[in-house]
């Protein structure tokens, strides 16, 4: 897991963004297993590796915490159906993965 002490400059600025510290852990933790950096996740980049960072920090938010579609959005600056999207990109993935490997990823690995 990625130390606060480890983040850049850029990634605290967006990190600020989130005002509520265990969403701002989520994103630390998700970024951290995806090898992008949180400023990264949470820019506009629609590059896979980074939507997928995105989308599962997503999914983490609203199954982890149970924090609404549109809750998240706020939070990550993206609207609501967005989010809804994303939650429901992870959750297909999860469905087609044998019965091992989606309660890994339910516990906290990134799907690829």
């Amino acid at each position: 897991v990625t130390e606060r002490s480890q983040l850049t400059a850029d990634d605290i600025a967006a990190l600020n963004r989130i005002s509520i510290k265990h969403a701002q852990q989520i994103i630390i933790d998700v970024c951290s297993l995806a090898g992008v950096s949180p400023a990264a996740a949470l820019g506009e980049s629609r590059r896979a590796g980074l939507a997928k960072a995105r989308q599962c920090i997503m999914w983490k938010l609203k199954h982890d915490r149970g924090y609404s579609s549109y809750q998240i959005g706020k939070m990550l600056g993206k609207d609501h159906a967005t989010i809804i999207h994303g939650i429901r990109q992870v959750n297909k993935s999860i469905e087609g993965m044998p019965r091992e490997w989606a309660s890994v990823i339910k516990s906290g690995i990134i799907y690829r």
